[in-house]
């Protein structure tokens, strides 16, 4: 029996507990990139502030994104996985057009919800870069940080 009860606890727990519809404004993407054993960090630029906006719905163990030009390829559903109390990630997938890969692309969403009701949101899309002149490629980190407030009805 008190396996049952620990189990269905644990159950619970992994259910995703954020609910709701958030108008999300994200900050310009940045690169971190790793050559030689050095890491480097260099903010994107040229994308327009009307791109950085989208709202993001969560329901349960779902999420959709309504991110219309996204530049990190968010936009539709995806499944949540809870990582916290009140914190989780989904991983949306495109088959593309991709912004920072010649294929298929994905962005890794993590989420934390503040005392406020707000979340915090930092996306992380599939990165890969190609130099032509030495004829090889390398996976590469872009990440994008976000703020999101609850949707006021009416």
């Amino acid at each position: 029996m008190i396996e049952l009860l620990i189990l269905a606890a644990a159950a619970k727990a992994a259910v995703p507990t954020v609910s709701g519809i958030f108008d999300c404004q994200s900050d310009m993407p940045a690169v971190i990139a790793a050559n030689d054993g050095k890491v480097q960090l260099q903010a994107m630029g040229g994308i327009a502030a009307d791109r950085l906006k989208f709202t993001l719905a969560l329901k349960g163990a779902k999420a959709e994104a309504n991110w219309p030009n996204s530049p990190v390829n968010i936009d539709g559903k995806a499944k949540v996985m809870a990582t916290g109390t009140d914190a989780g990630m989904a991983l949306f997938d495109s088959d593309g057009p991709c912004t920072f890969t010649e294929k298929g692309c994905a962005t890794m969403l993590h989420y934390a919800k503040q005392a406020d009701g707000s979340l915090k949101l930092l996306l992380s899309p599939t990165a890969l870069i190609t130099d032509q002149a030495k004829t090889t490629r390398s996976p590469f980190l872009v990440i994008v940080a976000a703020r999101c407030t609850a949707k006021k009805d009416g």
